[in-house]
């Protein structure tokens, strides 16, 4: 198993129950994806071709940090995590988050691992606009309307351009889905599987509605050629 295979069913985003939220540093909110979801991913896309190694916790000033090595298919990325080592506390004298400071640092150091390998990428808040509507797209093709609600709060963007509808909206969507393949390097292996993951089962662009194959442009354009993400 190599890790370009893999990569685009491991960067696929996750679907929108999976999404939890998160408050934003300087007030808003966004998501993220527990790091058992990606465990659970992991699990399935590459069983037994993955690990991690951690580093002992260390104190920073306020902060306890750890370092996480992950390795996918002999490929390793490495993440830092971090939480306040003396978390702010409730009226009852409590913890207002859940956990030790090392286990959210451990959380946190696996997710950013992750991420080095595309790995809810898609969620980073600094994404510029284009980013933050393909990903509000997403969400509100699978009926959840979140995305489009907390952009709007945070003042990011407006509502996304709709894809047109019909023969020319749908072979617009054709070709910048081939476009987009072919700048990403990926085979026709590669993107049946993508789609048969992603979309219950359907294995070609042909059988997709307009509105999952703009769901699927949403994310080729977020994605990044595996041979400049395995140099990153």
């Amino acid at each position: 198993m190599k890790l370009e295979e893999i990569l685009p069913q491991l960067q696929a985003w996750f679907l929108p129950e999976e999404h939890k939220e998160r408050d934003l540093p300087g007030g808003g909110r966004w998501f993220f994806v527990p790091h058992q979801i990606i465990t659970q991913r992991l699990n399935a896309v590459c069983p037994g071709e993955w690990s991690s190694q951690y580093s002992d916790p260390i104190t920073t000033g306020d902060y306890t940090v750890i370092r996480c090595e992950l390795t996918i298919c002999g490929v390793t990325r490495t993440g830092i995590g971090d939480d306040k080592t003396f978390p702010e506390m409730n009226d009852r004298g409590k913890a207002k988050i859940i956990g030790t400071p090392p286990v959210r640092a451990f959380r946190n150091a696996f997710k950013d691992a992750a991420e080095q390998f595309g790995l809810c990428a898609y969620l980073d808040e600094q994404k510029g606009r284009q980013g933050k509507e393909s990903f509000i797209r997403y969400m509100q093709g699978k009926g959840d309307g979140r995305a489009a609600k907390f952009a709007l709060e945070n003042g990011w963007s407006g509502e996304p351009t709709p894809i047109a509808e019909g023969p020319v909206g749908r072979e617009r969507l054709m070709q910048e889905t081939t476009h987009e393949m072919k700048r990403l390097g990926w085979t026709e292996l590669q993107g049946r599987n993508y789609l048969k993951q992603q979309f219950a089962g359907k294995e070609t662009r042909s059988k997709l509605t307009n509105n999952e194959l703009s769901q699927f442009l949403a994310y080729l354009k977020s994605q990044v050629p595996a041979a400049i993400a395995k140099t990153a």
